[in-house]
């Protein structure tokens, strides 16, 4: 699918986002927010999760599996 198609089928559902705008997401030049990562995902037939690039996801699992240092009391 192209960038205008995926851009048309966006509009179609009520997200007002530009061919141009898509092109700087996947460039990563532009952050997307909650509510567009959603709309996004699902249009694509994916989870919001499997939209995150591989070394975000392995960064946040690496930061969860750390054990936090707290100080005694």
């Amino acid at each position: 699918m192209t960038q205008e198609q995926f851009a048309a089928r966006c509009q179609l559902a009520g997200l007002d986002i530009s061919r141009s705008t898509l092109g700087q997401i996947e460039a990563r030049l532009r952050y997307v927010s909650d509510e567009e990562l959603i709309i996004l995902a699902s249009l694509l037939g994916f989870t919001a999760d499997q939209l995150y690039p591989e070394e975000i996801l392995k960064r946040h699992r690496a930061k969860k599996l750390k054990p936090k240092s707290g100080k005694s009391r």
